[in-house]
């Protein structure tokens, strides 16, 4: 992780939260579904970004096409928006921890040799 933001939101389900991630995977990997990212919290009410009619998620500034492919040492900005910041217990002025899993596949192997990776983001929310 290069960089990383918890944004609260001033409404309900108006969160956001940002990723900036360095493929240190050593070879070209792929993304297979929006779903392949799962964004959770160890609150009673998981943290999650979704929404059905706009895309929750943007990749170097654009909803992406599936699978995304990433280059060995490329940098991909990720932004998760109409995050549900307040109902997990992130809010603006205190310490949010976001669970953040991703599985992917080596595009050499294939979707049958899926692997996952797991990492915590724990920061001030603004």
């Amino acid at each position: 992780c290069l960089d990383h933001q918890i944004a609260a939101g001033l409404t309900p389900n108006t969160g956001t939260f940002r990723l900036r991630l360095k493929n240190n995977a050593g070879e070209s990997v792929n993304i297979a579904l929006a779903t392949s990212i799962v964004l959770g919290s160890e609150s009673t009410v998981q943290y999650a970004c979704p929404n059905l009619i706009t895309p929750a998620l943007q990749i170097d500034g654009v909803a992406p096409t599936f699978p995304v492919t990433w280059q060995p040492a490329q940098i991909k900005d990720f932004l998760w928006t109409t995050c549900n910041s307040a109902a997990a217990g992130i809010v603006t002025g205190s310490k949010g921890k976001v669970l953040v899993t991703i599985n992917y596949y080596s595009t050499t192997s294939g979707v049958l040799y899926t692997k996952q990776v797991k990492g915590e983001v724990f920061s001030a929310v603004i």
